[in-house]
């Protein structure tokens, strides 16, 4: 769309002729004008995780959390609250290079599902610095009945 747009108002901006899209030579310009912009290395992040971070639904977990914390007397207690995270480790996939502004400590993109093998890992400590040795799980075998 840049592109054509481009070739209409006869602008002399160098685009790759042969894909119509800009390239690098237009690109070097366009970030030294944009010094709030970098070229970065891009995090795939789900669909499902990206809607799960919604303001409404981060509310309601944090006064989840505050309800069973005052129910069975844990604000005290950093050795009784443990907190559990499962992380899928995708294997054979790379993420692209996108631009943001300087200074973003992460930059995702939303990637279209999982590709390739994934391991989980489960991790488990709590406040007191006490943790339990991770858990990974890789894929399994189906053994038939003998």
């Amino acid at each position: 769309m840049a592109y054509k747009l481009a070739v209409q108002l006869k602008l002399a901006i160098k685009f790759n002729q042969a894909e119509e899209k800009a390239g690098y030579k237009w690109l070097q310009p366009s970030l030294r004008r944009r010094t709030d912009l970098s070229i970065r290395k891009s995090e795939n992040t789900s669909t499902a995780r990206a809607k799960g971070m919604s303001r409404e639904v981060v509310t309601k977990y944090f006064q989840d959390l505050e309800s069973v914390l005052t129910e069975y007397q844990l604000f005290d207690k950093p050795g009784n609250v443990y907190n559990t995270d499962e992380t899928g480790l995708q294997l054979n996939t790379k993420a692209g290079l996108v631009i943001a502004e300087k200074g973003s400590k992460a930059v995702s993109i939303i990637s279209p599902g999982e590709k390739g093998e994934t391991i989980s890992v489960l991790a488990c400590c709590n406040a007191e610095r006490s943790y339990l040795p991770p858990y990974c799980i890789f894929k399994g075998k189906n053994k038939k009945d003998e």
